[in-house]
């Protein structure tokens, strides 16, 4: 049984669920004295006071009274008592197997109330939408809404201070508490302790998840979508981002000792908690990986500019965050060279270990990897075989009825033929009696002709029934529908991480074919959307097909890589100018140093062209100076001077061109991308517009009494239409009707199992 199965049980076995039990009074439901329903989400106990659909009524201090419709389960944590001394509420949702939950701080009258925790809610805006769907337009008792794990749930509620609002710092991580910070000398090394006794603590807090010892992939980091903002260390432009890494992958090279760098490589920008984010991933050459998440903090947090400055905020070594560890400076920028130093050590201590990790765990890969094949084998012959059987179910409901012949008369025997008795003399010849008397002989048998039997009735075949049933199940399965449920066929297609999905539902008499369709995310599931109802499967088959189509042959939008160039091989002496320069920008102190430019300039080591790339670099475009030549006149070293000057002026304006041919290159391209903008805010205001009215014809539905609410998919979705639409006057009476019919179904089928 599935968790969402358990909890609806659990939901109804007490007094207010679909049972025999009598309604509680006043006095019970205020003593608490009446059954309850008791389940567990994800082994933490929970009570079930209200299921989903009934009505709780309240009473308060100033002699009102009400109910209202519970959109969801309602109860609370057995044995964890809350800031109002009770125990502690919480919502329960329709996704039971979601990692997060979501502990909203509310407020009444502006100060602190409670906190009521919403359990089974896939993001944080489906759970404070569904907070605030049992509460009145215009309730601002929604202060905050904290996302946690379950594991920092179980955490803070045993451990942590429940009398006051729940904040992010309060939590621990990942359901323990958080590393010990780590200060650095300026040796690059750890103050108080050393790096082995570093590298223990780090283990010790991994504890069984062991993953110091599990690299990571752009793949893992594109799955996952969690994270808390740790700190920010190292702010780098974005446009500038993968040669400043290309730098770090040098410093780490020569920090790294007996391990170096293999590959680096930049992930596209990806969506984490709001905000967009990049990582730059380092792969080093025993396989262990070294990986920075960088953000946009800046206004604009979902997007990234290539003009935006990026913010470090995670470190991680493999797949363990060592953030805390490496970069415990919070709030100003640390030395790249530094951090790379500190990461690079604590991999080297780590690598032996790692390396034989790896070796155990790539046989057991092997095996699973094995069983996985084996899997897919079986998979495909299963699937070989379901398809034969829809076949021959096509074919048998496609054949005629077979109509039975007429029984036939059993056939008349022949009738036996007459022997004439021969002549006889006219004198009897005189016959001497033997002296011996024979044997007399035996009489003849006489045979008697066999009965004649009856004939029995002639019973006219009746037409067999049309195979109605088949021909419509056949449809569907030759379309792609699966049979999940009695009356439920589904059917869905994948694209780029998407995946459209389709129900049809059967149901009344004559036979109607209930479409719906929902769309969903890696992580996300979105709400279903009613399609239309149909008098045959080929109508809904046809419509879903249309769709389907649509959506495979949707363009996805194509993001150009930023070209990037070669970095040129540089002499050592340009490598070492480079590396002060760094350092003095880290430090602010490029301006100080007038002295290292002017050897830039005269410096002969410097291969063609390196003194003007370092003295960009360094922000001084000034052209180098003539080196004097004694053997020429005053008047000729003049000249000489006078024609650098004047190829330098020369060059300043073939730049500019070349600036200037950009600057219109990007505001074309800049007027291109905001046409194609608008177009795409106009396609998105249109599907919006189509959506809107796809909804509110579901809610009027509702809201005449046309829907099943004992389905739970209407239920479902017209609990997630009421959130989507919280707020909005446009909706509000409408949502509003709908709620009153559905109370008043559930009113009248729990007065009829009463009666």
């Amino acid at each position: 049984m599935d968790a969402y199965t358990q909890l609806f049980r659990a939901a109804h076995a007490g007094a207010y669920g679909m049972n025999t039990l009598p309604e509680p009074s006043r006095t019970q439901r205020e003593a608490g004295d009446y059954a309850k329903g008791t389940g567990s989400f994800q082994g933490t106990p929970v009570v079930i006071e209200n299921p989903r659909g009934s009505l709780r009524k309240w009473w308060a201090d100033d002699g009102t009274s009400g109910e209202n419709l519970q959109l969801f389960h309602y109860g609370y944590f057995e044995g964890v008592n809350g800031a109002d001394g009770d125990e502690m509420d919480c919502y329960i949702g329709p996704y039971p197997e979601s990692d997060q939950v979501f502990v909203v701080n509310q407020f009444v009258r502006g100060a602190f109330d409670e906190h009521k925790v919403m359990l089974g809610f896939p993001d944080r805006r489906t759970a404070e939408a569904a907070y605030l769907s049992n509460f009145k337009p215009g309730w601002d008792g929604l202060n905050s809404c904290v996302a946690c794990t379950v594991a920092q749930l179980k955490d803070w509620m045993t451990q942590g201070d429940v009398r006051k609002p729940l904040t992010p710092d309060q939590l621990s991580q990942d359901g323990r508490k958080s590393m010990d910070k780590v200060l650095w000398d300026n040796a690059d090394q750890p103050i108080g302790a050393t790096l082995a006794q570093v590298l223990y603590g780090i283990r010790v807090d991994d504890a069984q998840d062991s993953l110091i010892f599990d690299a990571v992939s752009a793949a893992d980091i594109l799955e996952d979508s969690e994270g808390v903002v740790v700190l920010d260390a190292l702010v780098v432009p974005f446009r500038k981002l993968e040669t400043r890494m290309t730098i770090l992958k040098k410093v780490m090279d020569r920090a790294g000792g007996e391990l170096s760098v293999a590959a680096m490589q930049v992930t596209a920008p990806f969506r984490k908690n709001g905000t967009t984010n990049v990582a730059a991933i380092f792969e080093l050459s025993d396989g262990q990986t070294l990986t920075i998440f960088f953000h946009n903090p800046d206004v604009t947090p979902q997007k990234i500019l290539p003009s935006d400055d990026l913010v470090s905020w995670k470190w991680m070594l493999n797949k363990k965050d060592i953030t805390i560890i490496v970069a415990p400076e919070r709030g100003r920028d640390l030395n790249v060279r530094n951090v790379a130093r500190r990461v690079m050590m604590l991999a080297q201590k780590n690598s032996a270990r790692f390396v034989t990790a790896n070796s155990k765990r790539a046989a057991v890969m092997e095996s699973i990897q094995t069983l996985k094949s084996e899997f897919e084998t079986k998979t495909e012959a299963l699937n070989g075989l379901l398809s034969e059987i829809a076949d021959l179910e096509v074919q048998v409901a496609s054949k005629p009825a077979v109509v039975k012949p007429e029984p036939q008369p059993d056939p008349q025997p022949e009738p036996q033929p007459v022997i004439e008795p021969e002549p006889q003399p006219d004198h009897e010849p005189v016959i001497e009696p033997d002296p011996q008397p024979g044997p007399e002989p035996e009489p003849e048998p006489v045979i008697e002709p066999d009965p004649q039997p009856e004939p029995k009735p002639v019973i006219e075949p009746q037409p067999e029934p049309e195979p109605v049933a088949l021909a419509e199940e056949a449809a569907l399965v030759a379309a792609g529908f699966a049979n999940v449920h009695a009356n439920d066929w589904v059917t869905s297609v994948e694209k780029d991480g998407k995946k459209l999905q389709f129900n049809v539902r059967v149901f009344g008499e004559p036979t109607q074919y209930r479409l719906t369709k929902s769309v969903t995310f890696p992580g996300i599931t979105g709400a279903s959307q009613d399609m239309g109802t149909y008098d045959d499967a080929a109508a809904a088959v046809a419509v879903a097909k249309a769709e389907s189509d649509a959506f495979l042959a949707a363009p996805e939008p194509v993001i150009e890589p930023e070209a990037v160039t070669p970095e040129p091989t540089h002499s050592e002496q340009f490598e070492s100018y480079l590396r002060a320069i760094e350092e003095a920008k880290t430090a602010s102190t490029l301006e100080a140093m007038p002295g290292m430019l002017e050897q830039i300039r005269v410096d002969a080591r410097l291969n063609d062209g390196e003194a003007e790339e370092l003295l960009a670099l360094a922000g001084d475009d000034a052209a180098p100076a003539v080196e004097p030549d004694p053997t020429l006149t005053a008047d000729e070293q003049a000249a000489a001077e006078a024609a650098a000057a004047a190829e330098a002026e020369a060059a300043a304006d073939a730049e500019a061109e070349r600036v200037a041919a950009e600057v219109a290159a990007a505001e074309a391209d800049a007027a291109r991308v905001a046409a194609e903008a608008a177009a795409q805010a106009e396609a998105e205001a249109q599907a919006h517009a189509a959506a809107r009215a796809a909804d509110s014809a579901f809610i009027q539905s509702a809201a005449d009494g046309k829907e099943d609410f004992y389905d739970k998919t209407v239920t479902d979705q017209l609990a997630a239409l009421a959130a989507k639409y919280a707020g909005d006057d446009g909706f509000a009476d409408l949502i509003a009707q709908a709620k009153t019919a559905a109370k008043n179904f559930f009113v009248a089928e729990f007065k009829r199992k009463v009666a």
